[in-house]
Order: C-alpha cells, then structure tokens, then sequence
C-alpha cells in the first residue's frame, strides 16, 4: 500500500499516539499497531467522529 504524505504523518501520529498511551508494562507492538490503523486509514474510520441523531433514528 502506498501512502500520501498526509496519511504518512497520520500513521506516525497515531503510532505516537498509540505507544504513549501503551506505557511500559509491555513492549509495543508496532507492527500490529501500523496494521490496524492502515486498515482505519483504508476504510475511512474515526472513532471520534460523532454520530448524529440522524443516524441512531432508523
């Protein structure tokens, strides 16, 4: 997968992100972590996106 220059440093701030909030009980995993948000970047998710009241009236 090639990555843009924003994707790039999305991935790199959410893999800061990740491993300071990790802490130092177990080593991190990068290479799980970069999986996981490669796979957020590919199908556009963001957990802190809010959900309407649109969305939760089906």
């Amino acid at each position: 997968m090639s990555l843009d220059k924003d994707e790039t440093e999305f991935l790199a701030q959410k893999l800061s992100f990740a491993k300071r909030i990790t802490g130092t009980g177990y080593p991190f995993e990068k290479d799980s972590y970069r999986a996981l948000i490669l796979e957020e970047i590919q199908r556009d998710y963001d957990p802190t996106q809010a959900v309407s009241d649109d969305k939760l009236l089906l």
